[in-house]
């Protein structure tokens, strides 16, 4: 035995500068399998109405937290938030204003550490108000050329809605709708949205009732109808003749145009057809005269103008005297 114990004396050393050795080494190949690691992470922050005192509502949403995750490589990544609790404290809320709110934040992972937790958070507080709005019809697409809206209505026409009191005064009821196809009056179910001064939605209004009838009223601006097409004639057919007839092709044309202009526009006339000197029938084609904002069927139209000359009338021969 006395051989071993002094094995075991004079290599003592020697044995545990061996086992350090070991252990480093160990940790090494532990620690390349599986380095410390760490990962930033965005947990949201409860801000729930139930949470705040009664009447008092938060203007702007809290923003999340940045925490940050420290531990193993195999630890960090197996981490899930929902081992996290986020407790606020608005209890002490009694006004509106700018508040910090204490903040705690409970780790159910003993694998990992975290870092960069706040003690408090800021949050925006106001007082809840309820107002009655108007219901304002905005139309988002304009009814196809040739149409316009004529009125516009909402049935409900206004909302009872509950907002911040700061948003109270210049917040507006908006019922949005599209007429970008509709040609005739119409009654759809429209989504209401309080909106802010800048026509943001307001997150934190409720309202009732969240939807409303709208109902416009779309009339034409155009409208067409039949006229007959006049032939204008200037100058004078030459001496000895007369114009025996005039032909119009076509004789009637469709116009288009607004209901006002063409209520009273039963004849169009033609462009000017020069008769002067003439001594033979001719055709010729020329445009119609339109009023602004009128269109036709037919933009030329032929006219044929005849023309024959005058028949002379033949003399009787005078009497013989009688014996």
């Amino acid at each position: 035995m006395k051989w071993m114990t002094s094995l075991v004396r004079n290599h003592f050393w020697l044995k545990l500068i061996a086992l350090i050795v070991a252990l480093v080494g160990w940790s090494g190949v532990v620690y390349s399998e599986n380095p410390p690691d760490a990962v930033t992470l965005g947990i949201p922050v409860p801000q729930e109405s139930s949470l705040l005192p009664e009447g008092f509502v938060l203007v702007h949403p809290i923003p999340d937290l940045t925490i940050t995750v420290l531990g193993t490589r195999d630890n960090v990544l197996a981490f899930r938030t929902s081992d996290l609790t986020v407790t606020p404290d608005y209890a002490h809320v009694a006004s509106p204003g700018i508040h910090d709110i204490p903040i705690a934040v409970t780790n159910a992972d003993a694998h990992v550490e975290l870092e960069g937790i706040p003690s408090a958070v800021t949050a925006d507080v106001d007082k809840l108000v309820t107002a009655t709005l108007p219901i304002t019809i905005q139309v988002t697409a304009a009814p196809p050329a040739g149409y316009i809206v004529q009125h516009t209505s909402a049935s409900p026409s206004s909302i009872s809605v509950t907002l911040p009191e700061r948003e109270a005064s210049h917040a507006k009821a908006v019922a949005s709708i599209s007429l970008s196809s509709i040609t005739t009056s119409v009654q759809q179910v429209e989504e209401v949205s309080v909106l802010d001064s800048a026509g943001v939605p307001i997150a934190n209004a409720s309202f009732t009732p969240s939807a409303t009838t709208v109902s416009v009223s779309i009339a034409a601006t155009t409208t067409s109808r039949v006229s007959a097409v006049v032939p204008t004639l200037a100058g004078v057919v030459a001496n000895g003749y007369e114009i025996t007839g005039i032909i119009v092709n076509p004789q009637i044309v469709t116009l288009n145009g607004s209901q006002a202009v063409l209520a009273n526009l039963n004849e169009v006339h033609t462009g000017i057809v020069d008769v002067n000197g003439l001594t033979a029938t001719t055709q010729v084609t020329v445009p119609l005269t339109l009023p602004q904002g009128v269109s036709s069927s037919a933009s030329t139209v032929q006219v044929q103008v005849t023309v024959q000359q005058i028949p002379q009338q033949s003399s009787s021969p005078s009497p013989s005297p009688s014996p």
